[in-house]
């Protein structure tokens, strides 16, 4: 979302570049919100819940921006993002952590360099998507993908698993 919310922004919908920003903005201020409200959602929920929703919410906010052609709709949208995504990586971290196979710190550190491995690599190749099917559909494929970690994660949260 670092990169991409802006230029959707501008090339999709128009917006001035001046006020590209805000797309982000809305994004981050909802993930943030909604990751200090996390632990508590997650008490009440549960883990395997929270990572399920939260996986169909990111792929319903990528679904409002780009199938509603308005600037509210895409701002929406990347605030929809921000909600679902907010807990997504924090109760894998948490499950990876329970796992017997492999030590906590070893665990823990795959998970973060996958992470940090799409935060270097992925703008690169949205960019790369984009100019091939455009944005709009780089977009719908991140969705689709996002499914698949939220399939990926029931999965292994179900009770015979956990």
């Amino acid at each position: 979302m670092h990169d991409w919310t802006g230029v959707f922004l501008v090339a999709e919908r128009n917006i001035d570049l001046s006020d590209a920003g805000y797309g982000y903005s809305v994004f981050a201020i909802a993930m943030t919100v909604c990751r200090l409200t996390g632990d508590r959602i997650v008490e009440r929920l549960g883990r395997r819940l929270v990572l399920f929703l939260g996986t169909l919410c990111v792929f319903a906010g990528y679904c409002v921006a780009v199938f509603i052609p308005s600037v509210i709709s895409v701002f929406l949208g990347f605030a929809i993002i921000g909600i679902g995504a907010s807990n997504i990586v924090p109760q894998l971290v948490s499950y990876i952590a329970t796992c017997k196979e492999m030590p906590v710190h070893l665990s823990v550190m795959w998970v973060n360099a996958i992470g940090y491995t799409g935060i270097l690599c992925g703008p690169a190749f949205i960019g790369f998507l984009a100019k091939v099917i455009t944005l709009e559909y780089t977009f719908m494929c991140l969705a689709g993908l996002v499914i698949l970690v939220g399939l990926g994660g029931y999965y292994l949260l179900s009770p015979k698993k956990a």
